[in-house]
């Protein structure tokens, strides 16, 4: 499970390809929610809708893709029931990121921002904490409106 009151949890470049995606539906799923409850959300999803032998083998993205195309499931309503915010949109977006081909080892910020549901911040912030030659700022929106207000152009 990612604990992102671990620095050494957040900024890792030794990820396996496994954890990358996990990070990167970390990094999705965050977005305008607390970032410990959305750790623990994912971890919960991912250990419940466990498939056999994806933890090991397949990863993260295979059990997010066969929530998706399981006939009696329904992602929105499992993040809903997991408590992540803003589920039906974090469930469409997810879909359609799961859709891209992308190889998240080696993907360029231009790349990962032309992903579905992966804007300048997702993409800072997903690059700088698995890249150790990144360099960017994660500046949310908040940020921005107080350096605005406070003169900053």
């Amino acid at each position: 499970m990612i604990d992102p009151t671990n620095k050494n949890q957040i900024t890792r470049y030794d990820r396996s390809y496994a954890e990358l995606e996990e990070f990167a539906l970390f990094t999705m799923l965050v977005q305008g929610a607390p970032a410990g409850r959305t750790a623990k959300a994912l971890s919960d999803i991912l250990e419940e809708y466990c498939v056999e032998g994806s933890r090991k083998h397949a990863g993260p993205f295979y059990q997010f893709g066969y929530i998706i195309n399981h006939p009696n499931l329904d992602l929105a309503e499992i993040l809903n029931a997991f408590g992540i915010r803003f589920h039906n949109q974090k469930a469409e977006r997810i879909t359609k990121f799961l859709k891209c081909p992308i190889n998240l080892a080696t993907c360029t910020f231009e790349e990962l921002l032309a992903m579905p549901g992966w804007g300048r911040t997702s993409v800072n912030f997903f690059l700088l904490n698995s890249r150790k030659n990144y360099y960017g700022a994660v500046l949310d929106t908040h940020i921005l409106k107080y350096l605005k207000a406070n003169g900053v152009k």
